[in-house]
């Protein structure tokens, strides 16, 4: 009986080793795994954080290049406007030019007419 009891005490301590094993392992892996939530959490944080600074990173290139297409827009009309004021210069030039030329050559001048000094600088003669 002394045995029995002896043998029942070391297998009741093998089971309690095992318990206490099993136990162990699992409070580690509750550890382990709360460790683990955490981490994603952060990771999740870190993400949403990143994707809204590319948003906005995004949303400021798109606007940078709004304002580049914008410009480049305004110069070229700028440009046309310009160009068309240059060639309506050009041509109101030439026809001031040939006015003028039209003016010299009729040199309407009377031998007893006289004309004032600042008529004749005006009309170019």
């Amino acid at each position: 009986m002394a045995e029995q009891a002896a043998a029942r005490r070391r297998v009741f301590g093998i089971r309690e080793a095992v318990i206490l094993v099993l136990a162990a392992g699992l409070v580690a892996a509750l550890f382990r795994a709360q460790a683990v939530a955490a981490e994603r959490d952060d990771l999740s944080t870190q993400l949403v954080a990143e994707r809204q600074a590319r948003a906005a990173t995004e949303l400021s290139l798109n606007a940078l290049k709004y304002q580049e297409a914008s410009g480049k827009l305004n110069s070229q009309v700028h440009n046309t406007i310009v160009d068309q004021r240059i060639v309506e210069a050009q041509k109101e030039a030439a026809d001031l030019e040939r006015r003028t030329e039209a003016l010299r050559k009729e040199k309407v001048r009377e031998a007893n007419c006289v004309t004032p000094k600042a008529i004749r600088e005006e009309s170019g003669l």
